[in-house]
């Protein structure tokens, strides 16, 4: 992981997310072939609140697993029922949501995730 200066290291203001894909071997040569890539800014990107500001660091490329686990399938499917439950909603109801995710900056399907997933635990 480094800190990376946006506009110096990186000629943008702000970066986030993969930037390309790094290969892990790097850049070799065998024979008249060519094995791997290297990529100077390949990687991924986050920015970091601190103290005074942000900070914005690049770590190594990778691919994120996908937990199976019991509590992780049971919270996907308290979501997936969260998701239904809205589509049935009709209009009025989503209008009360969007009065009520007002106040804290949200839109009405957020409002009512927020509610719903918050019952649900």
């Amino acid at each position: 992981m480094s800190i990376v200066k946006p506009l110096t290291d990186f000629p943008a203001l702000e970066i986030r997310g993969k930037f390309s894909r790094a290969g892990g071997l790097g850049l070799n040569q065998l024979g008249k072939s060519m094995l791997g890539f290297f990529q100077k800014n390949a990687g991924i990107y986050q920015k970091r609140p601190r103290k005074h500001g942000q900070i914005f660091v690049k770590s190594r490329f990778y691919v994120p697993t996908n937990p199976r686990t019991a509590p992780q399938q049971a919270w996907r499917n308290t979501f997936k029922s969260a998701m239904s439950a809205w589509a049935a909603l009709d209009e009025p109801t989503r209008q009360k949501y969007t009065v009520k995710g007002y106040s804290s900056n949200l839109d009405a399907r957020s409002a009512f995730l927020r509610e719903y997933l918050r019952a649900a635990r």
